[in-house]
């Protein structure tokens, strides 16, 4: 039994990329089929056999074949990435080529590196597309809201190229964002939970999952903690002193407005985590007056 992929035609790959027309569903579908490792891992395994239905005639409901049309952009480029690395570069039937006297001639090396990147690029870009559309319209694929791919995209405090722009006001892809996520994740347990304390902080992952963060949560996400975690995983990650410092400044301020607005934030009162500045100001103004009592 042949495996269904989500392209079935050269057409249908074709009004997503600009390919050689003499490509045959051989050379190129099972490239394709391996190239759904990137959007499965967004839409879920369920999701994606929702969406073999729509293409084998099987469902016909619109908001799949939205859907769809959303999902083989990324999966088209990717596609083609994989097949430049694997068949040292054949896209059509006689390979990478560009046109020499009416005859086809081998493509340049650089030529194929700049399509194999243009297309990573746009893969990536698509798979952003992707789950801005999702999240956008979660109400309409449940499988997806129910899914392990749905909480895995919305387990960190920032989890998309466009979060983390926003975050800092610094552009950046999506493939460099992907390479920040294990700084991300380490950077959270390092900093963020010892700061907040482990309550707090599984209160907004968990707001964070359920799609409705608070408003004192949010005020705490937005001015302190993402440009933390941003900050500390680019450091990380390329070991930039000025990096380190922001990111140091944001934790600590984070702690300060804890401290000082622990009435807004009950989870952070009651921890180990909680310092009441007030206290500390007697205690400060204490050692510093001058008076000591000895003995009666």
């Amino acid at each position: 039994m042949a495996i269904k992929t989500l392209f079935t035609t050269i057409e249908q790959i074709q009004d997503y990329i600009t390919v050689d027309v003499s490509s045959n569903e051989r050379t190129i579908l099972p490239y394709m089929l391996q190239a759904e490792k990137f959007t499965t891992e967004i839409v879920g395994k369920a999701l994606r056999a929702d969406l073999i239905e729509v293409v084998h005639g099987n469902n016909d409901e619109e908001k799949l074949k939205d859907l769809l049309k959303i999902v083989r952009l990324p999966l088209a480029n990717f596609g083609y990435m994989l097949a430049t690395e694997k068949m040292n570069v054949n896209v059509g039937e006689k390979g990478f080529t560009v046109t020499e006297n009416q005859n086809l001639a081998p493509a340049s090396q650089w030529r194929v590196d700049n399509f194999r990147e243009s297309v990573k690029q746009s893969g990536y870009d698509g798979l952003e597309d992707l789950l801005e559309f999702l999240e956008d319209n979660v109400k309409h694929y449940p499988h997806w809201e129910m899914s392990k791919a749905y909480s895995f995209n919305k387990q960190f405090f920032i989890n998309n190229a466009e979060e983390f722009k926003t975050a800092i006001k610094k552009e950046i892809t999506r493939v460099k964002f992907l390479n920040l996520k294990p700084f991300i994740h380490q950077i959270e347990r390092s900093y963020i939970r010892k700061t907040t304390c482990p309550r707090l902080f599984d209160v907004i992952k968990n707001e964070i999952l359920g799609g409705k963060v608070s408003p004192n949560n949010l005020k705490l996400l937005n001015e302190y903690i993402r440009p933390a975690v941003c900050y500390l995983a680019l450091d990380k990650k390329e070991e930039n002193e000025n990096w380190e410092l922001e990111g140091i400044g944001y934790v600590e301020e984070l702690q300060d407005f804890l401290n000082n607005n622990a009435d807004n934030y009950p989870d952070y009162k009651i921890s180990n985590c909680h310092k009441d500045p007030t206290v500390e100001v007697e205690e400060k103004n204490n050692e510093d007056s001058g008076f000591y009592i000895f003995g009666g």
